[in-house]
C-alpha cells in the first residue's frame, strides 16, 4: 500500500493499494494525485472530503476504485466526537480496541465502522491492512525524524508542512505502541525497514529490507 507522495517510487514498485486522507495533500500535490487515479488497477481509500475532490478536479482522469473511509470523530453528517468522548461513544462497540491507559487512542477493526487518527497516515493503513487480512505489513519509510527537512519526493521550495514533530511523544508513539499490541494479538506481524526509524523496535520490528528478503 502506498501512501502521499510514495507514487514517486511508482517506476520501481506496482501499487494496488493506496492511502491518502490528507486534504492538503489534495491541494498541493495535483499532478500526484492525477497520477493515481488515472490508475485503473488501484483501490484508493480516502474520505468523503477527499472523494469530493477527485471528482470535482480529477473527473475526466479517474479510472481508480474509490473506498469511501471515515474518520470515527469526524462522521459525514453527523456530530465530531471529541477526543475525550471516544470511549464514551464507542467503548460497546467490540471493533474498536482502546488504550489501556488512554482513552483517546483507538485501533479499528473494522474500518467499516470508522477509523481512528494518530497524527500520521500509517496510523490509518495499519487500521486498513489488518482489515483486509494481512498477516504481515512491511512499512518502508517511517523515519519520524527530521520533520523540518523535505520529504524524498520534496525539494525545500515545495516542502508541505508537518505537523508531526508536536505529536511524535503526545500521540504518535503511544498510537503505534498500541497498534502494535492489537495487531500481535491479532498475529499480524509489522516489519519496519527504516533502521533509523525513531519509533523503537520494542514497537515494530526493524529489519533491513536486504536481510528480510534474504531470509524469506
Amino acid at each position: 500500500m502506498g501512501v502521499n507522495g510514495a507514487w514517486h517510487l511508482a517506476d520501481r514498485l506496482h501499487f494496488s493499494l493506496y492511502t491518502i486522507v490528507d486534504m492538503e495533500f489534495f491541494d498541493k500535490k495535483p499532478d500526484i494525485i492525477r497520477a493515481i487515479v488515472s490508475q485503473p488497477d488501484i483501490l484508493l481509500f480516502t474520505t468523503m472530503h477527499g472523494i469530493a475532490k477527485i471528482v470535482d478536479r480529477y473527473g475526466d482522469a479517474l479510472r481508480c476504485r474509490l473506498a469511501l473511509i471515515e474518520d470515527g470523530c469526524y462522521k459525514i453528517y453527523q456530530p465530531k466526537v471529541a477526543s475525550e468522548a471516544i470511549k464514551r461513544t464507542y467503548q460497546q462497540n467490540a471493533a474498536m480496541c482502546f488504550h489501556p491507559q488512554r482513552p483517546d487512542i483507538c485501533f479499528s477493526t473494522d474500518i467499516r465502522q470508522g477509523i481512528f487518527d494518530a497524527g500520521t497516515v500509517v496510523y490509518w493503513a495499519l487500521q486498513i491492512l489488518a482489515w483486509l487480512g494481512f498477516n504481515t505489513i512491511l512499512v518502508s519509510g517511517l523515519d519520524m525524524t527530521n520533520f523540518n527537512q523535505p520529504r524524498f519526493y520534496e525539494t525545500q521550495q515545495e516542502k508541505l508542512p508537518s505537523y508531526l514533530a508536536t505529536k511524535v511523544d503526545t500521540l504518535v508513539m503511544p498510537s503505534f505502541a498500541h497498534a502494535a499490541q492489537v495487531l500481535q494479538q491479532r498475529q499480524i506481524r509489522v516489519i519496519n525497514f527504516s533502521p533509523e526509524s525513531a519509533v523503537p523496535d520494542t514497537i515494530f520490528e526493524k529489519v533491513a529490507f536486504n536481510e528480510y528478503f534474504k531470509s524469506e
